[in-house]
């Protein structure tokens, strides 16, 4: 069963997907600091990321989300413009992200390897 933080996180993580509105809640509204250059700080610039993208443009698969005190990271297989592999880190202050780091890349090519014996 997930903690509430990382429910919170993978419903978070989700929204990308699903356009729902109500994981913003999550989010502190006055201080909010997003580690992502191309997102501006606040919950106005969460939004208008989120908001940027096309319905239907997104798939988020949160593989694994692991909790250490007040931090969320996540292992996550994003679809937004080509396949990532992400992994995020997300701060939790007063019950609220607080702050998020987000690093993704393109996964490696995948290896048949022959089974010997």
């Amino acid at each position: 069963m997930l903690s509430d933080f990382k429910r919170q996180v993978v419903e978070l993580l989700k929204r990308l997907e699903t356009g729902d509105r109500s994981p913003l809640a999550t989010i502190n509204p006055n201080r909010y600091i997003q580690h992502n250059l191309r997102v501006a700080d606040g919950l106005g610039g969460f939004r208008e990321r989120l908001e940027s993208l096309p319905k239907g443009a997104a798939k988020v698969n949160t593989v694994r989300a692991f909790q250490d005190g007040n931090f969320v990271f996540t292992h996550t297989k994003y679809n937004i413009g080509g396949p990532k592999v992400g992994f995020d880190i997300f701060r939790f202050e007063e019950g609220k992200i607080w702050s998020t780091g987000t690093t993704c890349s393109r996964p490696p090519p995948s290896r048949v390897r022959p089974v010997t014996r």
